[in-house]
């Protein structure tokens, strides 16, 4: 619940969005600046959201696919190794993933603190998302290049390259040229799903100190 020490900068708010230089007490009350806040957030929120969604729908075909091969290539323990050094990878992003995903759904503004200002709570929301994208970033070099060797290593067990030790340049440009189209939908699913919010976030921040 927004306390009357948040007044000043849902004023402010109110003024960046409805463009008037003062804030009539009698057209403007909490439920109303409130509104304009969650509008704003809630489109972030939503963009992120999308990604969450996604990103469960990948994890559970990277565990199962990685599973069902180690089944297939049971035996062949470089492979398996590999595999297995695949799930072992993405078992940190996955415990990551729903950590953030849970705090998400049970949403920043109600674990805050009453006496935190409005300021200071969507200054928490876009910590919190830029945390997990800084993670997310990181996690990408790794996992890419992996997910491209493990591609490779799939395509020469199933004999769709020749075995990399015969002749190892299709499976070198498999793989890079997956490194390189993955890394470019990637990049433009950060923008997406993660810069542009961030840098809206802000600017809703923004608007509340230029409004003052």
């Amino acid at each position: 619940m927004i306390e009357e020490t948040d007044m000043d900068e849902l004023q402010s708010l109110w003024r960046a969005e409805t463009g008037h230089k003062e804030a009539d007490t009698a057209e403007m009350d909490k439920t109303g600046m409130l509104r304009i806040i969650r509008a704003r957030v809630k489109r972030e929120r939503n963009t992120v959201g999308r990604y969450l969604i996604g990103a469960w729908v990948w994890q559970m075909l990277i565990y199962s696919s990685l599973t069902h091969f180690i089944v297939r290539f049971w035996g062949d323990w470089f492979s398996v190794s590999c595999l297995v050094a695949g799930i072992l990878l993405y078992v940190p992003f996955t415990v990551k993933w729903a950590r953030y995903s849970s705090s998400s759904l049970k949403g920043v503004f109600a674990a805050m603190a009453a006496e935190s200002t409005v300021r200071n709570r969507l200054n928490e929301e876009r910590a919190h998302l830029a945390k997990f994208f800084s993670f997310k970033k990181r996690f990408d070099w790794v996992g890419i290049p992996l997910v491209s060797f493990l591609i490779v290593l799939i395509f020469s067990a199933l004999s769709v390259i020749p075995v990399l030790s015969d002749n190892p340049l299709p499976g070198i440009a498999i793989g890079l040229g997956w490194c390189l189209l993955s890394f470019l939908a990637v990049r433009n699913e950060n923008r997406k799903h993660f810069e542009d919010p961030l840098r809206r976030l802000q600017a809703i921040i923004d608007d509340m100190e230029n409004a003052t």
